[in-house]
């Protein structure tokens, strides 16, 4: 249905974050890889780094139990409900990975060892350029590298990326300069997991 669709700005105008274009990422992962998505995600990413608590689609068997459960933002009255456990399926690759904050400790300390040196998954140079700014909106303000949110911040520079599902909200960002990372991750809509991360960064990094 792709030649059916109609873009909602003309070509490199904005930065627009797709969810249908990370899915199809997905799938030439699948079809270069010649294993399904999950597999070759396991086997290539997750494993090697010990991320044994990160699953490439929304765990509905641990919600309640491992998985925290989500909820909404604040009512009128002050409180929140539960939100039914969300399934990314067909966009899993763009929106449906869940993590622990251990696990994406884990992710952070290996770009830390990694920007250094080649590892056995990934080039040096090439995580340097996930890093750093492909892409300014005419604002000044937005600002993308490859996979990354590459944002300024006073004299410091992060990667970052943050995410959103019915239930949860969570703020990644890394300082590739200091070797700093904070990971926030929410169980609620509403939340401002960056706001959270930031303000990490300015208490300890002075330490």
């Amino acid at each position: 249905n792709l030649g059916e669709q109609q873009t909602l700005y003309p070509a490199s105008r904005y930065f627009q974050y797709s969810n249908l274009g990370l899915t199809l990422v997905g799938e030439i992962v699948a079809a270069a890889s010649g294993l399904p998505y999950d597999q070759y995600m396991r086997e290539s990413l997750l494993d090697p780094l010990g991320m044994s608590d990160t699953y490439t689609d929304i765990p509905v068997a641990l919600h309640g139990e491992r998985m925290a459960v989500g909820h909404t933002a604040l009512g009128r009255d002050g409180t929140r409900d539960e939100v039914a456990p969300f399934q990314a399926r067909g966009i899993a690759p763009a929106a449906g990975y869940a993590s622990s904050v251990n696990d994406m400790a884990k992710f952070a300390m290996w770009q830390f060892r990694a920007v250094d040196g080649d590892s056995e998954l990934l080039r040096a140079s090439t995580l340097r350029e996930m890093q750093r700014v492909h892409w300014m909106d005419p604002d000044w303000e937005t600002t993308w590298g490859l996979g990354f949110s590459v944002v300024r911040e006073g004299e410091r520079t992060f990667a970052r990326h943050g995410g959103g599902c019915p239930g949860y909200y969570t703020e990644f960002r890394i300082e590739p300069k200091t070797k700093m990372g904070a990971i926030v991750l929410t169980n609620t809509i509403g939340s401002s997991p960056g706001q959270y991360a930031a303000r990490a960064f300015d208490l300890i990094q002075p330490a």
